[in-house]
């Protein structure tokens, strides 16, 4: 595709800029002294102004529209159906980045690397009041960006299509509302049994030395990437070639840090794998939010927390933490896989993990429909909690405090973990007959051939198919029947 070489270079500069401003973000999150937030904001906010300014140069929309009609929203159709992709996803990513205005990128960026720092202090001290003009700040600010974008039937459907392009409210409520409803079912009619104690104190090195070590087994390559710790576990892809990771460690709780190191070296994993060949392009990046998590949720949950894989690391964990030695494989499974409704969306079960997500769902479109104020958010949301789990009374800090995603703006990413855990259930049955039997590859740590169909068949492939002729030459779709019928006893 020698044609869009000058457009590839244009884009590899935005793409530069880019990861100078991820960089900035990890050294936020990770390393960056509290005192220096105003300061980091101001970079970003910089930064954000010379990326837009570049989407926005002639000499990109006049490459662009060899191929690409500005007045019909039409593609070339003389091209193949490769450059046909290409152009599609460039054109479309194209389009979102000029309708917004620089001053309100801007704006946006400023006002959620301040929301992020507010947001983590006041969850610290179990106080909404101080994080609340901050959330309403984002999101008059993301209101603004509806109305440039342009909505179509809902405005919530402008986010979604920010993580899952092409998704509607109205499909996702055919998805999310069977869910939702036959989980409530069970959980109303569900006595819950007391899983494992799996007792502590966990040492904090110990822990650390065992992320790094799964993630060598799950095949991360550290020359590309790294470890580090967050308030809130992330990956952020600055480039194939430096994907870096963060996880959480609780010394009371041992299944914070696996969890939460497997679930992002799964993200890890799918950028690293992207066609190094597209790297800075629209082709050549991840192709849904929903996608990525199915990669992190196959990882952390159908892999990670299976009966095989702790009998396979039964050992080891004794050996770093003594505490376990009286606990079996089948403890460490069942304290995992027990169905237990709990207060924190990571921490949950694989079923009612969903309920959680959709609790999320259901506050953000009632925001962005006026149906919702930020004061009352905290009251709507213990509500729900009690309607759909039976927990009463949660203070902010176990409540809407509990994620980083609102303060950094991002509305209409949490339906994509639900999406992601369907994909995955559907995924892993796939594997499981590739594989088979993959219970003892699983055991043994014998994930490298996991690890490469994975690169070839979803990780590779990037952008360069639609959601839905990715998940179809998977034989996947989204079926809650199916996920409900695997797990509930």
């Amino acid at each position: 595709m020698k044609k869009f070489n000058t457009i590839i270079r244009h884009l590899s500069h935005i793409n530069t800029l880019s990861q100078i401003s991820s960089l900035l973000s990890w050294d936020q999150e990770t390393y960056m002294p509290p005192d220096a937030i105003n300061a980091r904001a101001s970079q970003l906010q910089v930064m954000a102004g010379l990326i837009h300014d570049e989407w926005q140069s002639d000499e990109l929309k006049n490459e662009l529209n060899q191929y690409f009609d500005f007045t019909s929203y039409t593609i070339d159709d003389s091209l193949s159906s490769e450059e046909y992709s290409f152009i599609k996803e460039l054109s479309s990513t194209w389009i979102r980045n000029t309708r917004l205005t620089k001053s309100l990128v801007q704006e946006l960026t400023k006002a959620t690397t301040t929301a992020q720092h507010a947001w983590a202090s006041a969850r610290k001290n179990d106080d909404f009041a101080t994080f609340a003009p901050y959330l309403k700040n984002v999101i008059d600010l993301t209101r603004e960006k509806i109305k440039q974008l342009g909505s179509n039937d809902h405005p919530y459907n402008t986010l979604l299509d920010e993580f899952e392009p092409g998704m509607t409210v109205n499909e996702l409520d055919n998805i999310f509302t069977p869910l939702k409803n036959e989980t409530i079912n069970f959980l109303n009619e569900y006595s819950p049994s007391t899983p494992p104690s799996i007792n502590g104190p966990f040492d904090y090195e110990q822990q650390l030395i065992y992320s790094k070590e799964l993630m060598t087994m799950l095949g991360y390559d550290t020359k590309r990437g790294r470890l580090d710790i967050s308030t809130h576990p992330f990956t952020i892809d600055i480039h194939p070639n430096d994907v870096r990771i963060t996880t959480r460690i609780n010394t009371n709780y041992l299944m914070e840090s696996i969890s939460s190191t497997i679930h992002e070296v799964g993200h890890g994993l799918y950028e690293q794998g992207l066609d190094p060949q597209w790297a800075g392009t629209p082709y050549g990046s991840a192709r849904s939010m929903g996608i990525h998590e199915s990669q992190s949720r196959l990882w952390e949950i159908f892999i990670g927390q299976s009966l095989p894989f702790w009998e396979g690391q039964l050992d080891r964990l004794q050996t770093l933490f003594p505490s376990t030695k009286s606990n079996s494989a089948m403890d460490f499974h069942q304290h995992c896989r027990t169905i237990k409704p709990h207060w924190c969306r990571v921490e949950s079960d694989i079923i009612t993990y969903n309920l959680h997500i959709i609790l999320r769902y259901e506050c953000e479109k009632a925001l962005f429909s006026n149906e919702l104020d930020v004061d009352m958010l905290p009251e709507f949301w213990n509500q729900k909690m009690n309607d759909y789990l039976g927990i009463k009374s949660l203070t902010p800090a176990k409540g809407c405090l509990q994620d980083v995603h609102w303060s950094a703006g991002l509305f209409g990413y949490f339906p994509s973990y639900t999406l992601g855990t369907l994909i995955a259930a559907e995924l892993f049955k796939h594997l499981s007959k590739l594989f088979f039997p993959i219970d003892q590859k699983i055991r043994n740590g014998e994930f490298k051939p996991i690890k490469d169909w994975l690169n070839e068949h979803i990780h590779f492939q990037g952008s360069k198919k639609t959601t839905h002729q990715l998940l179809d030459d998977l034989g996947i779709s989204y079926n809650p029947a199916s996920f409900l019928n695997s797990f509930i006893p």
